[in-house]
């Protein structure tokens, strides 16, 4: 058996097996995820720190998103076994977000959105602290891309590559506002910066703010950016500033 087939034999073949207590929804046969009203951890970290094999204390104190490129969290869907430790033991995190780009042949969206159900779905199973990530595209993606999301339940979504593409904008706010109508959420949590808007458009909807790659690694390049004085030296203050490594 080689690792690909891994998705077929543990998880993928438990949640559509003839007697799985998994519900599915719509045409597509989504797995619905279980409802949670979380509130997600402000500082999460990408999902690649989880899966470099960390040990069990820095995992629990950490939660971890998958707001990154695809790329990043293929390893789970290649073997997902092989990664249910780090998983299991993790403060948090933010389900999988295949991207889902409306230039991109119906086909493919429809099958990063099965991913992404999957694939949380499975995570639900072992670590119950799941945020789900909610993808969009453009308009014709509406009807079927949020099936298998919860309802009146927290949701992330993330805005990186959005805020300077107006297209990419004008679909953002139109994809919010139909994720809103269709799951009534309680709470969403935003990737990367919040336009303006946001903050105010949907009275009855939390919003939290959780850090981007970039983001992160501000903070961190100032909280490592350490004022030292010696009046005897130089009376100005002396920085010093770590640059923290790219992690991908």
């Amino acid at each position: 058996m080689t690792n690909k087939d891994c998705i077929q034999t543990d998880f993928r073949g438990k949640i559509y097996a003839p007697d799985t207590q998994t519900i599915r929804v719509g045409n597509f046969d989504f797995p619905i995820l279980p409802p949670q009203q979380l509130e997600p951890d402000p500082h999460p970290l990408p999902v690649n720190y989880m899966t470099e094999n960390k040990g069990s204390q820095f995992l629990q104190q950490h939660s971890f998103h998958c707001h990154v490129a695809d790329r990043h969290f293929e390893k789970l869907w290649i073997c997902f076994p092989q990664y249910m430790r780090q998983i299991a033991q993790a403060g948090g995190v933010i389900g999988t977000d295949y991207s889902v780009y409306h230039d991109h042949p119906v086909e493919k969206q429809m099958y990063n959105v099965y991913r992404n159900r999957v694939l949380s779905y499975a995570i639900t199973q072992i670590n119950p602290n799941l945020i789900p990530a909610a993808t969009f595209g453009g308009e014709d993606s509406w009807s079927w891309c949020f099936l298998g999301l919860p309802q009146h339940s927290t949701v992330s979504i993330t805005t990186n590559g959005v805020l300077r593409n107006k297209n990419a904008m004008r679909l953002f706010i139109g994809g919010v506002d139909e994720l809103v109508r269709q799951l009534e959420p309680y709470a969403i949590a935003v990737c990367g910066p919040i336009p303006d808007w946001l903050w105010t458009k949907y009275p009855n909807v939390k919003i939290f703010p959780i850090d981007n790659f970039n983001q992160m690694r501000r903070r961190q390049m100032k909280a490592f950016s350490a004022p030292i004085t010696s009046a005897s030296i130089n009376p100005s203050p002396i920085y010093i500033t770590v640059v923290l490594p790219y992690p991908y």
